[in-house]
């Protein structure tokens, strides 16, 4: 029978692999121990990675095999090989190949040939070999450590979610770049929201959007995701100018009381040729109004609608009548001789006098 020598291997080991074959020394049976804690999941892709395996092949394999028999199935420390695990068969011989595939017990199925001794994602047939029974198998860092550098150093991706059980933190203080996919601080974070999103414009929202005049002074409404928001350039206790961009004072203003907590009577239209007061009015001072002089004629109509107060200078005998009287109002009207004067009125004759009769002028001129 033929023994062959494995580098690596001691030669205890040898004479007692040799005996296995023979059937002269029994396997011996694997001492009982605790189960190993496996190392945290940070990526399915990522093989296992073990230490104290060393074995051989219990059977040789062409350079296209997909599967593997190895021995023994178990760790050092008698754990059964179950997973993804990634092997080095021949180690330090001139057809040293990494393979990886997956292991329960003695059987490795899957198996992935000639792995790139740099990058462990990538195979090829050149350094995929065939080997012998009893070729060393042994469980080494690579590629594991390569899985895990390229992905620390983003070459590659995480296939899977990383699940932490301690906070992460940076030595000192970074910065980050505004749309990126970076991990960013708690200390960047809360920076961020005491600015607050993008300034807002009447055009585009950050938080909200601003409300142009026409906006706030309708019922536009955006939205509870997109709010519209009064601005202080469209709000005046004492407007002097339109805010809809008019020379029209108080035009679309937010109306705003002073300091004396009234509002300003630009804000208010009394100069209305037409107002209407509803229920009882106090006045608490004088009500001034201006009286509208009229022009002498031979007859001289008055329209109450546009003055209370009329006023004219008689400069001959005129005939006087009266046009939209409204009921309940009172009105006044003054009249004057002229230099000459002696000069008399006629009224209409729908008048009433107080006293049944209408009043006597004076005849003296200018009174």
């Amino acid at each position: 029978m033929d023994f062959i020598i494995n580098v690596g291997r001691t030669i205890g080991e040898i004479f007692v692999a040799g005996l296995m074959v023979l059937g002269i020394v029994a396997s011996p049976a694997p001492v009982e121990q605790p189960p190993v804690e496996e190392p945290p999941v940070v990526g399915a892709a990522i093989s296992g990675a073990p230490a104290l395996y060393d074995g051989f092949l219990s059977s040789g394999i062409t350079k296209t095999a997909d599967s593997m028999t190895i021995s023994p199935g178990t760790l050092r420390n008698g754990q059964s090989l179950s997973g993804y695990f990634c092997f080095t068969i021949d180690n330090n011989t001139p057809t040293v190949e990494y393979v990886c595939g997956t292991a329960a017990g003695t059987s490795v199925t899957g198996l992935e040939r000639g792995v790139d001794v740099l990058n462990p994602n990538a195979t090829s047939s050149a350094l995929a070999f065939s080997h012998r029974r009893f070729a060393t198998v042994s469980i080494s860092n690579y590629p594991t450590l390569q899985q895990i550098v390229r992905r620390i150093n983003g070459t590659d991706e995480w296939e899977d979610a990383l699940t932490f059980q301690e906070i992460l933190s940076y030595d000192g203080a970074e910065s980050f770049t505004p749309g990126s996919n970076q991990l960013i601080t708690a200390l960047y974070a809360d920076s961020i929201a005491n600015q607050g999103a993008a300034t807002s414009s009447e055009s585009a929202s950050g938080i909200s959007q601003l409300a142009t005049a026409i906006e706030q002074a309708s019922t536009t409404d955006n939205g509870a995701n997109d709010p519209l928001v009064l601005q202080s350039k469209y709000a005046s206790s004492t407007p002097t100018y339109g805010c809809d961009g008019t020379s029209t004072v108080g035009a679309l203003c937010n109306v705003i009381a002073k300091n004396d907590g009234k509002i300003h009577q630009d804000y208010l239209d009394i100069f209305s040729t037409v107002n209407s007061w509803a229920g009882a009015q106090t006045f608490n001072g004088a009500i001034i109004g201006s009286s509208t002089p009229l022009t002498d004629a031979a007859t001289i109509d008055i329209d109450w609608s546009t003055a209370n107060t009329h006023e004219v200078v008689l400069g001959g005998n005129r005939t006087i009548t009266f046009s939209n009287v409204a009921t309940g109002t009172a009105q006044s009207l003054f009249i004057c001789q002229d230099g000459t004067g002696s000069r008399t009125l006629t009224w209409p004759a729908s008048m009433r006098w107080q006293f049944g009769s209408a009043p006597t002028l004076t005849t003296t001129g200018l009174q």
